[in-house]
C-alpha cells in the first residue's frame, strides 16, 4: 500500500500552523544563482507562481495580483528545509504502524509517500479497502490531504496513487493480479525515473507504460539505461523490490553503578565524562546530534536529575560537557544555600550515574570551506552558545525572549518562553508578526500593570492638556490617536480603552490610554 502526501512540504507548514491555510505560501532554497521555488500553496499557484521560478519573480507576480502587498495578504516565504520534512514523514511512518509493522519511506531524496507491506494485515481491518479507508479517515482527521492505492508491487502501489487516483476518490484498491493492465494507460513518471529519463522519453513522444511495453526488451538498457528497466520489472513484479521500515529508536542511555556511594565531585565528573563519550559514540553514525540530555544522579535514599536542553543538536563532548557541568554547579549551589531541602546525595554521596538521551535531531550540515565560517555564521553560533551557557548557569526559564500573540490587549500580546525551548533564530512566523505595522506603532517599554495619572483636560473626554506621572508634571506638546482597544469578554473582565501617544515638553513619549469604563487615565509605556 502507499500513501502519497501531495505537495507535502506545503500540508506540514499548514499542519503545523493552521493561520497558514488561507495564505500564499511559498517555499524557497537558495542555489548559487539565487534563491528558487521549490513548493507553493494552491493560493500562490493561482497567482501564477511555480515551482522552480525565482523567489524575485514570485514575490513579483503577487504584488500584480494583490496591488500592495499586505501582512495580512501578501506572499508568505519561508526557507525550504528538507530534512524537517523527512523527520515529520517518519513520525508518520512509526505512527502508521498500527496498521502494518513494516512501514517505509520512499525511496528518494525528498519523498512525500509511505510505503506499507499489509501483507497478512488486512484481515484485521476487514479487508484491503476497509484499511485503506480507516487510514485515510486518520489523516483527514489529523488535516493530511492523502491519496491510497493497494496493488500487487511496490512499484504498482505508488504508480496508482500518484497518477491513478484522484481527489474525489482518495482510495484505489487493484485486485490481485490486475496490476498490469491497470499500469498501462499511466503515465511513464510513474515508474518513479529521474528526470533526465523522462525528458528523453518525452522527447521521443513515449508517454504511458504502455508503449515501453511494446519496445524490444533487449534494446531499453542501450537507450535509456538499466534504472528503466529496473523500474518495470519492479512495476510488474519480475524483480522484487525491498523496502526499509522505519524502526523506533530505543532511547540511548549509559549507566554505572558503584560498589559504594561515592562523595568525591572530581571521581563522579570522570565517570559522567566516560559515560558521554560512549554515547556520542552511538549517535555519530546516525548522523544526529543531541538535543536533550539528562544525567540522572542517584544516592542511598534520594537522587538529582540535571537536564540539558541545546537550542541546535550537536556532538561537541566539550560542549555539551561544560553546559553539564555549569547546571551541575547550579544545582548544587542552590542545595547548599537551603541545607534542609538537600538531597542526601549529596551529603551520603552517589551509587550510580546514568546518562539518557531523551530527544535527538538531525545535525545541521554545513558546507566545508576553506577557510573559516563566514562571520554572520561564527556570529550565530557564538550566540548559540552563550544562551545555552546561560540557560545551565542561571536555569533555563531566567533566559527568555519575547514573542508576540494574537492578542488585542496588551498585557496579553507578548509571551516570554525560554530560550531553550525553541530554535536559536525567530522563526518567519515571529519575524514576520514583528515586522507588522501594528507592532511598530507600540511602545519599546510595556508596563506590566499600567500606572494611573492624574490630568488636566478641556474636555472630560478629550486629550489632556497636562499630566502628572512620577511625582513630576508634563505639558502635552503634541498628540496621536485615539486607538481604541476593546477586548475581554471571554475573561473576567471588559476591556475598553481609547490609547494615545503623546509627547511631552520634556521630551518624553507616552502611551497613554482612558478607561472608557471608569474616565480614569493611565500610562501603559514608553517609546524610548
Amino acid at each position: 500500500m502507499c500513501a502519497w502526501f501531495p505537495n507535502w512540504p506545503i500540508q506540514l507548514r499548514v499542519g503545523l500552523r493552521p493561520e497558514l491555510s488561507h495564505r500564499a505560501l511559498v517555499l524557497f532554497v537558495e542555489a548559487p544563482r539565487g534563491l528558487f521555488v521549490v513548493a507553493c500553496s494552491d493560493l500562490a499557484m493561482i497567482w501564477g507562481v511555480r515551482p522552480g521560478m525565482p523567489l524575485a519573480e514570485a514575490r513579483g507576480l503577487s504584488t500584480g495580483v494583490r496591488g500592495e502587498v499586505s501582512s495580512a495578504t501578501g506572499l508568505v516565504t519561508e526557507l525550504y528545509e528538507p530534512a524537517t520534512d523527512r523527520a515529520a514523514l517518519q513520525v508518520l511512518a512509526l505512527q502508521c504502524q498500527t496498521y502494518s509493522p513494516l512501514v517505509a519511506l520512499e525511496e528518494s531524496e525528498t519523498p512525500d509517500s509511505l510505503l506499507l507491506d499489509i501483507t497478512g494485515c488486512d484481515c484485521h481491518f476487514g479487508g484491503e479497502e476497509s484499511l485503506a479507508r480507516q487510514l485515510w479517515n486518520d489523516f483527514s482527521a489529523s488535516r493530511y490531504h492523502t491519496r491510497i492505492a493497494i496493488a500487487d508491487t511496490v512499484g504498482a502501489a505508488w504508480a496508482m496513487a500518484h497518477f491513478g487516483v484522484e481527489a474525489k476518490r482518495p482510495v484505489a484498491v487493484i485486485p490481485a493480479g490486475q496490476h498490469s493492465s491497470t499500469l498501462r494507460p499511466l503515465p511513464v513518471a510513474g515508474l518513479r525515473l529521474s528526470p533526465r529519463i523522462l525528458e528523453t522519453l518525452h522527447k521521443l513522444d513515449l508517454r504511458v507504460i504502455g508503449q515501453l511495453e511494446k519496445l524490444p526488451r533487449s534494446t531499453l538498457p542501450s537507450r535509456f539505461g538499466k534504472e528503466l528497466l529496473r523500474r518495470l520489472d519492479q512495476a510488474w513484479g519480475t524483480v522484487h523490490e525491498l523496502i526499509t521500515p522505519e524502526r523506533l529508536q530505543e532511547p540511548l542511555s549509559a549507566v554505572w553503578n558503584f560498589d559504594e556511594a561515592i562523595k568525591d565531585r572530581r571521581t563522579l565528573e570522570l565517570v559522567a565524562q566516560e559515560l558521554l563519550n560512549k554515547i556520542l559514540a552511538q549517535l555519530n553514525p546516525r548522523q544526529a546530534g543531541i538535543r536533550e540530555l539528562r544525567c540522572d544522579l542517584r544516592g542511598t535514599v534520594d537522587a538529582l536529575t540535571l537536564t540539558l536542553r541545546l537550542l541546535q543538536s550537536s556532538l561537541d563532548q566539550k560542549h555539551l560537557w561544560d553546559l553539564l557541568r555549569l547546571e551541575w554547579d547550579r544545582r548544587e549551589a542552590a542545595f547548599r544555600r537551603s541545607p534542609p531541602a538537600a538531597p542526601r546525595c549529596f551529603t551520603d554521596g552517589m551509587t550510580s550515574v546514568r546518562l539518557e538521551v531523551s530527544e535527538t535531531a538531525p545535525l545541521k550540515i554545513r558546507q566545508t570551506t576553506l577557510f573559516d565560517l563566514e562571520p554572520g555564521q561564527k556570529e550565530a553560533v557564538a550566540f548559540q552558545h552563550f544562551v545555552e551557557r546561560l540557560s545551565s548557569r542561571l536555569g533555563s526559564q531566567s533566559v527568555v525572549r519575547p514573542q508576540p500573540m494574537p492578542d488585542a490587549q496588551p498585557e496579553y500580546a507578548c509571551e516570554y518562553p525560554a530560550w531553550s525551548a525553541s530554535t536559536v533564530s525567530l522563526t518567519p512566523a515571529i519575524e514576520e508578526a514583528w515586522q507588522a505595522p501594528l507592532v511598530r506603532t507600540r511602545p519599546f517599554r510595556l508596563l506590566a500593570i499600567p500606572e494611573p495619572l492624574r490630568v488636566l483636560a478641556s474636555a472630560p473626554a478629550g486629550i489632556p492638556h497636562r499630566i502628572w506621572w512620577t511625582d513630576q508634571q508634563f505639558q502635552i506638546v503634541r498628540a496621536w490617536g485615539p486607538e481604541r482597544i476593546e477586548t475581554g469578554w471571554w475573561r473576567e473582565a471588559d476591556i475598553r480603552r481609547d490609547y494615545y501617544r503623546v509627547e511631552t515638553d520634556h521630551g518624553h513619549h507616552l502611551w497613554i490610554f482612558r478607561c472608557l469604563l471608569t474616565s480614569h487615565w493611565f500610562v501603559h509605556g514608553t517609546f524610548e
